[in-house]
């Protein structure tokens, strides 16, 4: 028979190594879980930065397309204005022609390309 101090040592040193054992084991766990969501924290990042990337693209051309929308607006009334000309009856040349030109300048600058006619002063 083995003595009962040495059978409660043997006991309690068995104890404290199964202790020992477990918080190394849960060490290990807590070290790769720390791991696993640094991994999924970087893999959120970069799907937030694409994301961002991306509406900062769509704004990009939604401005692209509004200034596009205000040129051609442009263009349209321009091109009004120079249709409303052909129906004036009496019209003094020098407004007229500033009326000409100011819409010609209109559409230029509106992105249209214009060819100018030569008129006979």
């Amino acid at each position: 028979a083995i003595d009962p101090t040495v059978k409660m040592r043997l006991k309690r040193e068995a104890i404290r190594n199964l202790s020992m054992e477990i918080e190394q084991l849960e060490k290990g766990k807590m070290v790769h879980w720390e791991k696993d969501l640094q991994q999924e924290v970087a893999r959120e990042m970069r799907r937030v930065r694409m994301e961002l990337i991306s509406l900062e693209q769509m704004m990009q051309r939604k401005a692209e397309m509004k200034d596009a929308e205000r040129a051609n607006v442009k263009a349209l009334l321009s091109l009004k204005q120079l249709e409303a000309m052909k129906y004036m009856r009496e019209v003094k040349v020098d407004s007229a022609m500033a009326a000409y030109e100011r819409a010609m300048k209109a559409l230029e600058s509106s992105g249209v390309r214009v060819e100018a006619k030569a008129h006979a002063n």
